[in-house]
């Protein structure tokens, strides 16, 4: 009887172990979430997350609270999440295309991070083109003249970008190799201080996303001069798409999504994905991303795990296809 009783309560106490985390799961979440953003605050990933976020908390009831974590293209961040506990309380705010690319151009063991195993996704959350910038010093007023001047003075033009690696690099290489022209990178620890230099002179081109442009479309040390989509962004309804300017060839866009790290209970997968597409119907946040020059948008998780391994493909062809490397 007092071994069967022992066992009894061993298997009292085994039986609670392996219900808990279930349970932990059903009240999911009990407790502020932290968002990983891997890029310093005024960047185009902060700006949107940051509105994401804020109407997140108020849908689940909980702070949904920012860290930024900069640094390798938002690759520390990544990494930092992919050793997170599994349990949705650690989130990480991707910017999902750049990290499709940087594992097609370093692999796995060079990020950090196996983006189509290390993580679970949970939804796409917003899309925006990525959008040609000069700084008002140059003397070209549209993309024809910029290739035309960087043709007259090959290698003395600089372009900047947020990090060697980055999607606003491989924008830059792509778009001066689809060009024909050659240009100098210049890389900066975000999309801020490169921005900064632009405005400056000290800088001469940028290929950024549109979020950071349209905060800044006012300033006159700035020239707008394409936007690399197939139709013309509300939020730069002036700015010609590149088939308009002469560049069809060149068409980029910065997706943005959720991930956790993988072993996320599917529960509270399932409770993020739910609170996140209704985040995303409402009016109020499509209206502010489409004011940044993004498009809200949601999906299933299944969905979004398809794209991004389509994505990462789809870097793996362009990189051989237009000899893509990066010099850190």
């Amino acid at each position: 009887m007092r071994v069967a009783s022992r066992f009894l309560c061993l298997f009292s106490i085994a039986a609670c172990f392996i219900v808990m985390p279930a349970y932990a799961a059903e009240d999911f979440p009990s407790r502020p979430i932290t968002t990983v953003i891997g890029f310093p605050p005024g960047g185009s990933a902060d700006a949107i997350g940051r509105n994401i976020a804020e109407r997140l908390s108020r849908s689940v009831g909980q702070p949904v609270v920012i860290s930024n974590q900069p640094g390798f293209g938002g690759n520390i961040a990544a990494a930092a999440v992919r050793k997170a506990n599994a349990d949705g309380y650690t989130v990480l705010f991707a910017p999902w295309t750049s990290y499709a690319l940087n594992t097609a151009l370093y692999g796995a063991a060079r990020v950090g991070y196996s983006l189509d195993k290390d993580f679970t996704a949970v939804s796409v959350v917003a899309e925006q083109p990525m959008v040609l910038l000069v700084s008002a010093a140059v003397p070209a007023k549209s993309t024809a003249e910029l290739i035309a001047l960087a043709k007259r003075t090959p290698g003395t033009l600089t372009f900047a970008s947020s990090g060697a690696g980055t999607m606003e690099h491989v924008a830059g290489e792509l778009f001066a190799r689809r060009a024909g022209i050659t240009m100098t990178h210049v890389p900066y620890k975000g999309t801020g201080p490169a921005m900064i230099d632009l405005m400056g002179g000290r800088i001469d081109v940028y290929v950024v996303s549109a979020a950071a442009v349209v905060s800044n479309l006012a300033n006159p040390k700035l020239r707008v001069l394409m936007v690399a989509s197939k139709e013309r962004n509300p939020a730069l309804p002036e700015v010609p798409t590149a088939k308009e300017a002469g560049m069809a060839n060149f068409e980029m866009s910065q997706g943005y999504g959720v991930l956790v790290p993988s072993g996320t209970p599917a529960s509270v997968v399932k409770k993020l994905n739910e609170s996140l597409v209704s985040v995303l119907k409402a009016p109020d946040l499509k209206a502010s991303l489409r004011d940044m020059g993004a498009v809200a948008m949601s999906s299933s998780p299944q969905e979004f795990a398809a794209r991004i391994n389509a994505e990462i493909s789809s870097w793996q062809q362009t990189i051989k296809r237009d000899q893509i490397k990066v010099e850190e």
